[in-house]
């Protein structure tokens, strides 16, 4: 009996290509949305920043380009009244590239815009408006609120003789506390709910500057203690004013 013997060549060993991440889901991501300043005066420009991010252990991927992600400012009736390079408010040339990014888990990305707000025709009226971000094609989004004051001139002033007195504010109005200094010296004002009537100078500004940001009650209170104190008896002088701010008309009456 004859027998032959082969050799078999050696299987090529041939490492398979890692796979493709998957398209970013919406439970995968965060998304941070800050404006800057969130409370500006009609004219000014809004600096709008978000930041995407995989919060999950797996790599996905995103399209980002010059039409995604959009960010629009929408009115209290809903009605978009800017957006970067989006057909909501108005045709407009803007950059028509995508690509796709793989976000490893823990990266982020991050998108900036400005909404520069129009004292002339057409004119942004005074107001609390929506900002949305949004990833075109996909349920990821995110909001914030963005608060417009009526003019750089204060449209209304409390005084110490508001103490005690309920003042009535439209949405979008500016305020100053002027208090007499030559005899107090003021604690920094407390606003009993920020959301309805949110600073717009810092702490320590000379007068402090407020907008009335949304509907509700808010109560206003500072302290005056006397210049001559310790030295003299006189009394420490509480201020407290109940700020009622209501919605203006939608022709911003």
């Amino acid at each position: 009996m004859s027998a032959s013997v082969g050799v078999v060549p050696a299987a090529t060993s041939v490492a398979a290509a890692p796979p493709r991440p998957l398209p970013c889901a919406a439970p995968q991501l965060h998304v941070s949305l800050t404006t800057n300043p969130s409370t500006v005066l009609v004219g000014q420009t809004v600096a709008t920043r978000a930041i995407l991010e995989n919060v999950s252990t797996v790599a996905c991927t995103v399209t980002i380009g010059g039409t995604t992600p959009t960010f629009t400012v929408y009115d209290r009736a809903g009605v978009a009244v800017w957006s970067y390079c989006d057909s909501l408010v108005k045709s407009e040339m803007c950059p028509q590239f995508l690509r796709l990014v793989t976000l490893a888990p823990g990266h982020r990305i991050v998108t900036t815009a400005s909404w520069a707000t129009s004292s002339v025709a057409p004119a942004t009226t005074a107001g609390t408006y929506r900002l949305e971000w949004r990833l075109v094609g996909t349920n990821i989004s995110a909001s914030s609120s963005i608060h417009l004051a009526s003019s750089a001139s204060v449209s209304r002033v409390i005084t110490e003789a508001d103490a005690g007195h309920v003042v009535t504010l439209k949405v979008g109005q500016s305020l100053e506390l002027r208090l007499s200094s030559s005899t107090y010296v003021w604690s920094t004002p407390r606003l009993s709910n920020p959301s309805v009537v949110t600073p717009v100078s810092s702490a320590t500004a000379s007068p402090p500057t407020f907008v009335a940001a949304s509907p509700g009650r808010v109560v206003l209170s500072t302290v005056g203690t006397p210049r001559c104190y310790p030295q003299c008896l006189m009394p420490s002088r509480l201020v407290r004013v109940v700020l009622r701010v209501r919605q203006p008309s939608l022709g911003g009456e």
